[in-house]
């Protein structure tokens, strides 16, 4: 079978999509199947592409270039060290801030969904004459707005009896932070719901994104982790609680309220609060949440880790006593990519979310896990799990976890593909 991937963002490792592109794509190679896959320079350039399948790169205008070098100087980040160190609030940086803080709404506000559908007259132009070249028995979008967006030209255009699926890992701007401006907001709303409905299959990456949309033919798959279920007990740190993911602004109420937490189990067990070691591992760093853990006195018990590599991540994360997420209530439809890497290790989760989240929801199938979303809560889910043997693992309670390494779900997809292709067919 002949199958075009077209996918904004490449297969490298810097994106949580590149996962499930990855997956999928070998899969589809054990099967035989002739795989085109089209994509950007983002995230292809710098990483080793996927040896057995042709690989289309098509560049991304000069505008959108500029863009993206600005969101990359604006992204001040943090200084590379264990302790707790930030740049110095030069009137520079401070106004950097500033300006990056507000960068994403105007361009949001400017473009729709966002910049990145500058990609899509170029896209769309070289993938017709590809198309006629390749005769692709399916189509699969993968991931960002703008994926969507050039499959949607190519079906309407020149493959209308060409089966599409595409797969949603986050519904568009509209549901999660609409354009204030309501002229673009109803333009993104219709220009989504427009391009949404006419896939063949939607595949959805939590129950509560397919909830966000009302087309006939919904599928859950989930991301699924590239780890398989491991047991590392003598590498256990005991009393450190590891966060592994990224301090946006719609998880800073979440990671506030995990701090006060720790500030009232250290203030009512002294003994277990000046254990505690809570290790964040972030590509971004706030100021905010760094006057907090000041403000409560925290700084000897909070330590903002070196960024590590994907391939040191897992054996990282199997070291902590306790693993935490931070989900903001903007995102109660997602599972956070992360909660399907914490599974596999074996280690206590705790989600500061919504107990009706999707991701509360997900995790107690799971033993030794707990979804808290107020102070008290926390800290008792907290104290449960630190005086527990750092040692103990609840790899072998958690035998589902199997069912969602990348292996497995990349079958999944497969299996989705085959057996769509073979009823349209029909």
């Amino acid at each position: 079978m002949r199958i075009a991937i077209i996918s904004y963002e490449g297969p490298g490792d810097m994106w949580v999509g590149a996962v499930r592109l990855r997956g999928l794509i070998k899969e589809l190679q054990l099967r035989g199947d002739d795989v085109l896959l089209i994509t950007s320079e983002v995230n292809s350039r710098k990483s080793e592409l996927i040896k057995g399948i042709n690989h289309v790169i098509i560049e991304s205008p000069p505008l959108l270039k500029m863009t993206s070098y600005a969101r990359e100087f604006l992204g001040v980040k943090c200084s590379p060290s264990k302790a707790r160190k930030i740049f110095a609030q030069s009137r520079i940086n401070h106004l950097l801030g500033m300006i990056r803080s507000c960068y994403g709404d105007i361009e949001r506000e400017i473009f729709i969904p966002d910049s990145r559908i500058l990609w899509r007259n170029s896209a769309s132009f070289y993938i017709r004459k590809l198309m006629r070249k390749f005769h692709p028995d399916v189509i699969v979008s993968i991931g960002n707005p703008v994926s969507h967006m050039v499959a949607y030209d190519i079906k309407t255009d020149i493959a209308k009896k060409v089966l599409w699926i595409a797969e949603l890992q986050d519904p568009w701007p509209n549901h999660v932070c609409a354009p204030m401006n309501p002229i673009t907001r109803h333009l993104a709303k219709r220009r989504e719901m427009s391009i949404m409905a006419l896939p063949d299959i939607l595949v959805c990456a939590t129950e509560g994104i397919a909830q966000l949309y009302p087309h006939p033919s919904k599928v859950v798959i989930p991301f699924g982790s590239e780890l398989e279920p491991m047991d590392i007990p003598n590498m256990v740190e005991p009393f450190t609680i590891g966060y592994y993911g990224n301090l946006y602004k719609d998880r800073y109420l979440s990671a506030s309220l995990f701090i006060f937490a720790l500030a009232k189990l250290k203030q009512s067990d002294p003994g277990l609060g000046h254990k505690i070691k809570f290790r964040i591992f972030s590509r971004n760093f706030s100021k905010k949440i760094d006057d907090l853990i000041s403000h409560l006195g925290l700084e000897s018990n909070v330590i903002f880790e070196n960024v590590i590599e994907r391939n040191q991540v897992f054996m990282s994360m199997a070291r902590n006593h306790i693993l935490v997420s931070f989900q903001g209530d903007r995102y109660n439809y997602a599972v956070a990519s992360k909660i399907y890497d914490y599974i596999m290790t074996g280690r206590p989760i705790l989600s500061v979310t919504s107990p009706d989240s999707c991701e509360a929801r997900f995790i107690e199938r799971f033993t030794g896990t707990r979804a808290a979303d107020n102070i008290e809560t926390i800290a008792n889910a907290l104290i449960t799990f630190l005086k527990m043997p750092a040692s103990y693992s609840y790899r072998s309670s958690r035998p589902k976890a199997t069912y969602y390494t990348q292996r497995v779900i990349a079958c999944q997809f497969a299996d989705l593909i085959y057996q769509a292709s073979a009823m349209k067919e029909r």
